[in-house]
This record gives structure tokens, C-alpha cells and sequence, in this order.
């Protein structure tokens, strides 16, 4: 049953001006207010989740991208260090032989290397030097005779 002071307040409310001016029934059994429950609003899941995979992937893609450049890099300069201590090696060497030949160059522009020189290449002497030239004596070498032998030997004196 439906409260007698609701019911009272319910009709004062209707005759007042607040309330729309209708055709009022009043039933006398109890109202029952049949309510949708209050749902929030959702996002529609499959397109959520499945924008939320793409960005994942996506990610994903950008990252290896990103992992397999810096993996070149790497690599390139491991490789290009490698190259600069073959240059540093080659350049050392060449500093030796600079040093060696600078050294050369200093002693060939000395007078002792002028003059042995002129008397080695040259034969000059000096003008109180007289000169003398020793004939070299050639020895008879026996000549050596090769003794013949069979191919077989030959092979057996290699082996043994």
C-alpha cells in the first residue's frame, strides 16, 4: 500500500504550479518503478584492445629498428678501430724509416762521406797519396766431377 502523507503530498505537488498539467490517474495499489540499472558507458572493447595491439606492435617494430641501427653502429666502429691501429702500426713503422733516412741524408752530406766516396766509386786520391792497385790472385778450384748414378740411388739418397 502506498503511504497516506506521500500519496497527500504527491496531490499537493500536482495541484500546484510546478507540476505539468495532465491527465492524473491515481491507482490505488502500490507503484512499482520498474528502473534500468545505471550502466556506465563503455568504450567498445575489441576496438580499444585492438588499437592498444597495433600501437604495441608498432613499438615494437620502432624499437628493433632502432636496436638493429645502433647494432650496425657498433659494429662499424668495432671494425673501424681495428683500421686505425693498422694505420697507427703503418705509421710508426713509417716514422722509423723516416727517422732511419733522415739519418742517411745527415751523413751523406758530411765531407768524410764525400771523400770515401770519391775514392771508392771514383778512384781519386788525394794529391800526396799515391796509388796502388793489388791484382787479385784467383785460385784453381779443382773442378768437381759428378759421378753418374742411377735414378733409383738418387731418390734413396734423398729419402735416407
Amino acid at each position: 500500500m502506498v503511504d497516506a502523507e506521500w500519496l497527500f503530498s504527491f496531490r499537493y505537488f500536482l495541484n500546484s504550479s510546478w507540476a505539468p498539467r495532465s491527465e492524473i490517474v491515481f491507482i490505488r495499489e502500490p507503484i512499482i518503478l520498474l528502473t534500468r540499472p545505471v550502466v556506465k558507458k563503455e568504450k567498445d572493447i575489441y576496438t580499444v584492445s585492438g588499437m592498444k595491439k597495433v600501437l604495441y606492435l608498432g613499438a615494437i617494430v620502432i624499437l628493433l629498428l632502432i636496436i638493429n641501427g645502433l647494432a650496425h653502429s657498433i659494429y662499424d666502429l668495432w671494425s673501424k678501430k681495428d683500421l686505425i691501429t693498422q694505420a697507427q702500426r703503418r705509421l710508426d713503422e713509417e716514422k722509423i724509416r723516416n727517422q732511419k733516412l733522415k739519418g742517411e741524408l745527415s751523413y751523406t752530406q758530411t765531407k768524410e762521406f764525400i771523400e770515401s766516396e770519391a775514392r771508392n766509386k771514383l778512384f781519386l786520391a788525394k794529391p800526396d797519396e799515391k796509388e796502388v792497385i793489388i791484382p787479385q790472385i784467383a785460385q784453381k778450384e779443382k773442378p768437381k766431377t759428378e759421378v753418374k748414378k742411377p735414378n733409383w740411388q738418387k731418390w734413396l739418397d734423398l729419402f735416407y
